[in-house]
């Protein structure tokens, strides 16, 4: 991902965009994306994802999901909140 701009010392967050062949999606708990401006957690895919975490199954298994918009594609679960 690259920052487009740095988030301000007011609160208002950075803008960014992503990288070439790379997908960021705001999605709810069930997977699915949520309106413009609603809340929702950061899920990343696309080119350039990792496989997993080395040597640690279990966590792979709870970060990285099979991509329900896209066949055969994978979506990395960041934890991190967007809208």
């Amino acid at each position: 991902w690259a920052s487009v701009t740095r988030g301000a010392e007011d609160g208002t967050p950075a803008q960014c965009a992503a990288l070439p062949g790379a997908r960021l999606l705001v999605l709810d708990h069930r997977l699915e994306p949520v309106p413009d401006g609603v809340v929702g957690e950061i899920h990343l895919g696309g080119a350039g994802e990792a496989r997993g975490y080395h040597g640690r199954p279990a966590l792979t298994a709870a970060a990285f999901l099979p991509d329900p918009h896209q066949a055969g594609g994978r979506l990395y679960r960041t934890g991190d909140l967007g809208r």
